[in-house]
């Protein structure tokens, strides 16, 4: 499972060019029947020392009982081994109190949430 912690140094952004919407809808579709994910964000992530190109990230908001790694997978094999193979996204599943939940909720990048 691709992880991030607190000490992991990442840039966050909004997408230079606004992601395909069909796209978006797609990942929309697939996370509203998932009752364990509060919220969710598409946004461009540079990871500094790793990689100086942005990457499309989905970030998974999650209670901090959910199995991160069982939806880690279920989402990947779903959203790389499915319907846009073209477009490799990373996969974060994150718990509400990430130290980064708001600079990811300020690129406007939302893609779906819950009540």
């Amino acid at each position: 499972m691709d992880t991030i912690t607190a000490q992991t140094n990442y840039i966050v952004l909004a997408p230079d060019q606004p992601t395909d919407k069909a796209l978006v809808k797609k990942i929309s579709q697939t996370l509203a029947d998932i009752e364990s994910i509060h919220e969710a964000h598409l946004p461009h992530v540079i990871e500094l020392g790793k990689s100086n190109e942005p990457q499309l990230t989905l970030f998974a908001i999650v209670a901090d009982d959910v199995d991160q790694s069982d939806l880690w997978n279920f989402l990947n094999a779903k959203i790389n081994g499915g319907f846009f193979r073209k477009t490799r996204i990373d996969i974060k599943v994150i718990p509400k109190n990430f130290p980064l939940l708001q600079a990811i909720r300020d690129t406007n990048c939302l893609v779906g949430w819950r009540d």
